[in-house]
């Protein structure tokens, strides 16, 4: 990220501001960094918030006065969904197409295309996805997300995971996505209860 004229680098265990590696907390030309049990926070001056779980989810927020002057993977922040963002020429991409159409290389690395594999074969896997999704753990989400997507990515979760190897599905594989389901109604400012249960995600019972 480049913020007031700073490069901050995040990897997995590492914070490195302009070349040199940050012992955190760390506050520095308007940029203030911290580190809790479970995420990064990156807070800069100029009206931005990122967090990162130091794993599969990042997020971004702006200052409302950045509205509408933004562009790239995030959107245009122009508070219309869709309108511009997952649309080209009239054409509404899909989500690999649109992935693919921001993907920026690096100076000495290319970012190959990401493609997915079919998951029509998959579909007697959606009732799992309805059900855990659709529970009553996110009964305070169900206005706020859109259920759909999240449901296509639960499946090809299941689809995919193993590499199709595994005869019977296993649950794990869907805890990435129902704990960014959660977390996303949370920043909508939903409640979602507890969904973790001792077949779903590790919760383990003594």
């Amino acid at each position: 990220m480049k913020l007031e004229g700073s490069v901050v680098e995040l990897s997995k265990g590492s914070v490195v501001i302009d070349g040199k590696s940050a012992v955190l907390p760390v506050s520095q030309s308007g940029v203030f960094i911290e580190k809790t049990p479970t995420y990064i926070k990156i807070k800069a001056k100029l009206g931005l918030l990122a967090i990162w779980n130091e794993e599969d989810s990042f997020l971004v927020e702006l200052d409302q006065k950045y509205k509408n002057q933004t562009c790239g993977l995030c959107g245009d922040f122009n508070g219309v969904q869709l309108y511009n963002e997952f649309y080209s020429h009239g054409v509404k991409l899909s989500t690999m197409d649109f992935a693919n159409f921001w993907k920026m290389d690096g100076p000495v690395e290319s970012c190959s295309d990401y493609t997915l594999e079919s998951t029509q074969s998959c579909n007697d896997m959606k009732p799992l996805c309805e059900q855990i999704l659709t529970g009553p753990a996110f009964n305070t989400c169900h206005n706020l997300l859109d259920i759909t997507s999240f449901t296509s990515a639960c499946v090809a979760d299941l689809c995919h995971c193993g590499n199709g190897k595994n005869e019977q599905t296993d649950p794990f594989c869907l805890c990435n996505t129902v704990s960014e389901f959660s977390r996303q109604c949370v920043h909508a400012g939903g409640k979602p209860h507890n969904w973790r249960t001792k077949d779903l995600c590790c919760e383990y019972t003594y």
